[in-house]
């Protein structure tokens, strides 16, 4: 079991209680049973294949600060430590410009973002 960030925050209309939630598997995916975020784990190792040129995976930001998706599966990154979210930071902003290239490639046919993780 474990307490949704969003469960204890906000307005609404849901108990403010620990540990009533927990990772539920939806589509071969784990996600919260609260808010359907991913888990951090899996939206990381989304991020990495998404970095791929070559990959089908695209992660997309939004204009919500801190949700991103990957595929149609969202991520809140208050899912993630503040040490989890820093190490894997370069990686989401790369994998957020790889995705954006692969829909609308530059028009002179160079690819702006490389195609390696970063180190």
């Amino acid at each position: 079991m474990m307490t949704c960030p969003s469960r204890m925050c906000g307005f609404h209309p849901f108990e403010r209680k620990e540990n009533l939630d927990d990772w539920k598997i939806r589509d071969g995916k784990r996600v919260c049973s609260f808010c359907g975020s991913l888990h951090p784990e899996d939206f990381y190792k989304a991020c990495e294949e998404a970095c791929n040129f070559n990959s089908k995976m695209r992660i997309d930001s939004t204009d919500k600060t801190g949700k991103f998706y990957a595929g149609y599966h969202k991520f809140y990154n208050y899912h993630s430590t503040r040490e989890e979210w820093e190490a894997h930071k370069t990686t989401v902003i790369k994998a957020v410009r790889t995705s954006w290239n692969k829909m609308f490639p530059p028009e002179d046919g160079s690819l702006p973002v490389s195609n390696t993780k970063p180190a």
